[in-house]
């Protein structure tokens, strides 16, 4: 069964006048076969105005390997935008299929066990300078 090792932000900071793209890279111990659109989903975990907001990336890449990449694109100033300040994190049990799959590869009826995500200290923040 594929374990999740470790998940990595490839971005830390946001500008809110100009936008940009969160991105995520999720890595197992062995290769998986991904159907359909997983979601990385992600905590503020600011401590204030916010806290405890959830916000999606979306799986974009890396069927067939051993990481995954999930991202989330803002716009400029966008009303969906998080905040200025928030912190967005990964939490525990951070991968919701959302009706598609994550499969070993090397045993495609073996679900991936996405449940016992390790916890890591890397976060995104919004500011509206950077």
């Amino acid at each position: 069964m594929a374990t999740i090792t470790s998940i990595k932000f490839g971005t830390d900071k946001i500008a809110r006048a100009s936008g940009g793209t969160i991105t995520a890279h999720v890595k197992f111990d062995e290769d998986v076969q991904v159907t359909g659109t997983p979601l990385l989903n992600l905590v503020n975990d600011n401590g204030g105005v916010g806290d405890g907001r959830v916000a999606a990336l979306e799986y974009v890449s890396g069927g067939n390997s051993d990481e995954l990449t999930f991202s989330a694109t803002y716009s400029a100033d966008a009303a969906a935008m998080p905040n200025p300040d928030d912190r967005l994190t990964i939490g525990a049990n951070a991968i919701v299929l959302n009706g598609g799959t994550i499969m070993s590869d090397s045993k495609p009826s073996n679900a991936a066990d996405i449940t016992n995500v390790p916890q890591s200290n890397d976060e995104v923040v919004f500011s509206d300078d950077v």
